[in-house]
């Protein structure tokens, strides 16, 4: 039980940081009890924990528990993905701009992309640097979506806007480049496709290139 419970404090660092570990040690606990291991290696224990802590609301009261660990959970995820890496910008450049609309991108295993319930970005972000609020928290009831991604070795967290969020999930659901663009475009007609390109690429999301002709623009 110490074992599992050490399983969870790791996996939940966040979480269990302010929660307090009096706190943190008799909801693992409850959780182990529901949710044992199925696996010998704990690495990656504990992926129902905010569903879990989310059915238990009426006993904490903390209605946006369960996003902070759904928070943990993906910076987890990115962490333990595999490598990978991102598509030198030179590469991309030398790419001509009508071929490259027709492109469907390859993005870093790492990648995770997390809607909450709760604006709790900036409290996670204060926990994750070690600063412990030492008063009760008020959150602000809205929808809060937050970008997970390992581009060189370290996890890289990132609060994405409306029109990011549109842009990126349209692209993962294998839709190509100019897809995206239009799709965009019909929801805001004045979004700088520019940037919102730019912003993919720079930020190292991309490994490979895929077009149409199923050709892949190689990663060296």
């Amino acid at each position: 039980m110490l074992g599992l419970v050490g399983a969870l404090r790791s996996n939940y660092p966040c979480l269990e940081a302010l929660m307090g570990e009096a706190f943190f040690s008799e909801m693992a606990k409850a959780y182990i009890h529901n949710y044992p291991p199925v696996q010998r290696s704990l690495v990656g224990y504990g992926g129902q924990l905010a569903d879990f802590i989310d059915a238990q609301v009426a006993e904490h009261k903390l209605v946006w528990l369960g996003d902070l660990a759904r928070l943990d959970r993906a910076w987890l995820e990115a962490h333990l993905a595999a490598d990978a890496a991102p598509l030198p910008l030179d590469q991309i450049a030398e790419v001509p701009q009508e071929k490259l609309l027709t492109a469907l991108l390859e993005f870093h295993c790492s990648l995770r992309i997390v809607e909450t319930r709760w604006d709790i970005a900036p409290l996670w972000l204060k926990l994750k640097s070690g600063n412990i609020p030492d008063a009760q928290q008020t959150l602000d009831d809205s929808l809060s979506v937050t970008m997970f991604w390992r581009p060189r070795g370290e996890v890289i967290a990132r609060a994405l806007l409306p029109e990011d969020r549109t842009f990126l999930q349209t692209l993962l659901q294998r839709k190509t480049l100019n897809e995206a663009c239009s799709n965009i475009l019909e929801t805001d007609p004045y979004a700088d496709l520019a940037v919102l390109i730019a912003g993919i690429v720079s930020a190292g999301l991309i490994t490979d290139l895929i077009f149409e002709e199923a050709h892949t623009y190689e990663n060296p």
